[in-house]
């Protein structure tokens, strides 16, 4: 574990050093010099999004440099990308901020970019502080209603329901929200539920489902609020081989749950807009660059992806 930590270390140094020599090649050539930080290439959502922000920023006019890590971010790893982007009077930076993350490093940096009068665009997760001009999220909240909603309608003739709920990290504000959500909606309908906090690690995800999910399970679903949580929770109660249909509901809309929908082996997941989240991202940064006035936080409302959403959208082509 140590060995391969620092490997991770070796290699983002490497990497960030490369990054540093691109960037100053083409630095005095950029109009404006917009640095985005997402989170990490490993989350497939994070390199989806990063893919469509370059495409929009090109769409409407505006550089950016792309300093996304690799690798799931050690505390100091966007921080250190930070610096790199202060150092080099950025414009402005846009920030895909993770999980887990050092506060007190987070706040001190932030304090920086206060001072030097740089905004920074959130997109995804939010942090309150002056430096942060403006914040663009999915409807988290709208998104976990939905698909509690969804959920109740599968259950609806099912006798004592309960739910296997599968959080994120427990104080991390979308995770929080997506629960809150769906929980809401369970009471509502009387729908017993559990939850379980995986820390957006697929493992811990697989590990609490083998824990939580038998042959005999009195759990008749499972949502989790990330889709490699449900990807891999699904897998797992497969190999168990069970005459109990489970219904299995995810969070993101990322490709390969598409293909699991398509199957039949997952039932549904509420699909963030990365789309729109892109395209807000760069239309806002593109207002605060240019001094003008912009909405300082939006909400994009998800959509829910089931295999009749999938077959209507195959019948229209």
């Amino acid at each position: 574990m140590i060995y391969n930590i620092m490997v991770k270390k070796i290699i983002f140094s490497f990497i960030l050093a490369i990054s540093v020599i691109t960037y100053a090649a083409c630095i005095e050539n950029i109009p404006h010099k917009v640095i985005y930080i997402g989170y990490s290439l490993e989350k497939p959502f994070w390199e989806e999004l990063g893919e469509k922000i370059q495409n929009y920023s090109q769409l409407h006019g505006i550089d950016i440099i792309d300093l996304t890590p690799p690798f799931l971010p050690f505390d100091q790893e966007q921080t250190q990308l930070m610096e790199f982007a202060l150092e080099n009077k950025v414009c402005a930076l846009i920030l895909g901020l993770g999980s887990p993350f050092n506060q007190k490093k987070l706040v001190a940096i932030l304090d920086k970019f206060k001072t030097a009068k740089i905004p920074v665009v959130l997109i995804d997760s939010n942090f309150n502080h002056p430096a942060v001009a403006a914040f663009i999220t999915s409807d988290n909240l709208f998104g976990a209603r939905m698909a509690g909603k969804f959920i109740a309608e599968k259950l609806k003739n099912t006798t004592n329901p309960k739910v296997l709920i599968l959080g994120g990290e427990k104080q991390h504000p979308n995770s929080q929200l997506r629960i809150q959500g769906f929980t809401e909606i369970c009471e509502q309908e009387n729908i017993k539920y559990q939850v379980v906090y995986a820390d957006w690690l697929t493992e811990k995800a697989y590990n609490l489902s083998k824990q939580f999910l038998t042959v005999d399970s009195n759990f008749n679903a499972v949502f989790s609020c990330w889709d490699p949580g449900i990807i891999v929770s699904e897998a797992f109660y497969r190999t168990l081989k069970s005459s109990n249909h489970l219904f299995f509901l995810g969070f993101d809309g990322l490709p390969q749950t598409l293909s699991l929908i398509k199957t039949g082996r997952i039932e549904g997941t509420i699909a963030q807009d990365s789309n729109q989240m892109a395209e807000k991202t760069i239309l806002i940064t593109k207002q605060i660059l240019s001094q003008a006035s912009y909405q300082k936080e939006t909400l994009i409302k998800p959509i829910l992806i089931n295999k009749q959403y999938l077959d209507s959208l195959k019948a229209r082509k």
